[in-house]
């Protein structure tokens, strides 16, 4: 059963991306080799936890998950927190 607000299918395990399709895949792939896009792995945060960061046109968008893999903890636009998870 899905949990309250998972994105996603929750029965295909970690494969959670598995709808967004090959041709989006592409788009992807040719963002990370053309250098747009950067990863940094921080070793000593002991829970899950991810950060993702999208800047474009004079924008900043941020995206982060902690605690479970499907607990959206903020989002935030041009440095306006648009949605804070209680603790």
């Amino acid at each position: 059963m899905e949990r309250p607000g998972t994105f996603g299918y929750p029965k295909d395990g970690l494969i959670i991306l598995k709808a967004i399709g090959l041709n989006n895949v592409a788009k992807a792939q040719a963002f990370l080799f053309a250098g747009k896009v950067s990863l940094r792995v921080e070793f000593e945060v002991l829970s899950v936890w991810a950060e993702v960061v999208v800047e474009g046109a004079g924008h900043r968008a941020l995206c982060r998950v902690a605690q479970q893999h499907y607990r959206v903890e903020r989002l935030a636009l041009d440095g306006i927190i648009l949605f804070e998870a209680p603790p």
